[in-house]
């Protein structure tokens, strides 16, 4: 039994058995992971239920930070569908969806990534992800383009 778990709780000012995210001080998006303070444990890791010690002793020393404003989503299993079943997509660039039959290389490929919806509903609520994806790996496909130029400008004599 920890004694000492409801004070840092405190410190903190977490509720007990709510999960929260922590993070690296210094970097905003290095994502630790999610933890819960535990009356008797202390804190313990949200997704395996470990104590984490050495978490804890990090947040005492700044090294780590709580963040309130990122929740836990509760996992969501990924569609899988058997050979003859639709599935939606966003073809890119033209970003509008369609739908296919699962059953070719191509489908199979498709799932494995995060562009394969069970609906069209779904299809249009990741459209907007989907498009920030295609459009962020466009700006660096532009910029390594660039980049290779000035490069081999570089190197001619």
């Amino acid at each position: 039994m920890m004694l000492y778990a409801p004070d840092i709780a405190q410190i903190f000012d977490m509720e007990f058995n709510k999960p929260f995210a922590v993070r690296h001080f210094n970097n905003e998006n290095d994502l630790v992971g999610f933890f819960f303070f535990d009356p008797d444990k202390g804190l313990r890791n949200a997704s395996n239920n470990d104590v984490s010690k050495n978490v804890l002793l990090k947040l005492l020393d700044g090294e780590y930070y709580i963040d309130k404003d990122t929740k836990l989503e509760a996992k969501k299993e990924k569609f899988k569908p058997r050979v003859g079943e639709r599935y939606w997509y966003i073809p890119l660039p033209s970003h509008t969806e369609k739908s296919a039959i699962f059953g070719s290389t191509k489908s199979f490929e498709q799932s494995l990534s995060s562009n394969f919806f069970r609906t069209r509903e779904e299809a249009r609520k990741g459209k907007k992800e989907i498009i920030a994806q295609y459009e962020s790996f466009q700006k660096e496909c532009v910029k390594y383009i660039q980049d290779k130029k000035r490069l081999e400008a570089f190197f001619v004599d």
